[in-house]
């Protein structure tokens, strides 16, 4: 494997963040299922509104992966260039399973 200095962590390989943006697109995919089940109905406006706000961002967010595995595993741009959207995107991942977490955590009180 070969080892590419970046700005998100010293020297790293640049596959493991390549890999853990696919396994958070798979993980967008559970988040998905989540939010879809019966268990994760709105039963308020501001639920049905925080719903809609979570799909919307993982759309979004799936979208963006989506953009940059393609530009990456198509030679277009190297690691090196998408780094900083990588980390971005990663965090983003994180701060949306997070919201999507204290929706269900909310909603099923109300059931």
């Amino acid at each position: 494997m070969k080892k590419t200095h970046n700005r998100i962590g010293g020297n790293l390989p640049s596959t493991n963040e390549i890999l853990r943006l696919q396994r958070a697109n798979k993980d967008l995919m559970q988040l998905s299922n989540t939010l879809n089940s019966y268990t994760c109905e709105p039963c308020t406006q501001t639920h049905y509104e925080q719903v809609q706000s979570l799909r919307s961002r993982m759309e979004q967010l799936k979208s963006s992966n989506n953009e940059v595995l393609s530009s990456v595993k198509q030679r277009k741009k190297t690691f090196e260039d998408v780094a900083k959207v990588v980390k971005k995107q990663l965090r983003d991942f994180n701060e949306l399973q997070k919201g999507v977490f204290d929706y269900t955590r909310m909603v099923k009180s109300y059931h």
